[in-house]
């Protein structure tokens, strides 16, 4: 499994948007009690990646990408060794 990690502000504001949102209508994330819209979802996404809690990843043999929470992607990195 080759996968690499995108760093985020490397891409396009307009592709990192349509990423992000395909990420949010894909996972039909629960974001608590209280209803946020597309933009407070793409939001709180993005702050994810900033701090370092989340990451874009692409898989170079299904030339695919995906957004992780950093410690998913660590817990299933260490279980596939």
């Amino acid at each position: 499994m080759d996968i690499v990690e995108i760093q985020y502000d490397q891409l396009e504001s307009s592709t990192l948007k349509m990423l992000i949102e395909e990420f949010i209508m894909r996972e039909g994330t629960d974001y608590g009690a209280v209803e946020m819209d597309l933009d407070q979802k793409i939001s709180m996404v993005i702050n994810q990646l900033k701090n370092g809690e989340a990451a874009l990843m692409w898989d170079i043999n299904l030339q695919s990408s995906n957004i992780v929470l950093k410690n998913n992607f660590n817990k299933q990195s260490t279980n596939t060794k």
